[in-house]
């Protein structure tokens, strides 16, 4: 691979961090949104068994809960995947680097 072919993968690859970066920080936000829609209606919970007095759950609220911790748990595990792939992408990068110093040597 000549100097101009590995020129163009280091851009490449650059521009592969800053996309999953992105999606790392946009994906955070949805995480963000899910745990305050998660904790509004565990307190709409609260507040419905309190009248009722029972303690029951209903199963509309708690199916509510359970998809909403699924989305949550969805989303976090592709956050650790792109920040595995930024991983790879560094080290790729590095071993890039490497060899254009083994080159001038």
């Amino acid at each position: 691979m000549n100097y101009h072919d590995k020129g163009r993968y280091l851009n490449y690859l650059l521009k592969q961090i800053q996309q999953e970066k992105y999606i790392i920080e946009k994906d955070s936000q949805e995480v963000s949104n899910l745990i305050d829609e998660l904790i509004e209606e565990l307190k709409e919970i609260k507040r419905g068994s309190e009248e009722i007095s029972s303690g029951v759950i209903t199963h509309h609220s708690y199916a509510t809960v359970q998809d909403e911790l699924h989305k949550m748990f969805f989303r976090l595990q592709e956050i650790n995947f792109r920040k595995q792939n930024i991983r790879n992408y560094k080290n790729e990068i590095f071993s890039i680097n490497s060899f254009f110093v083994e080159d001038w040597e």
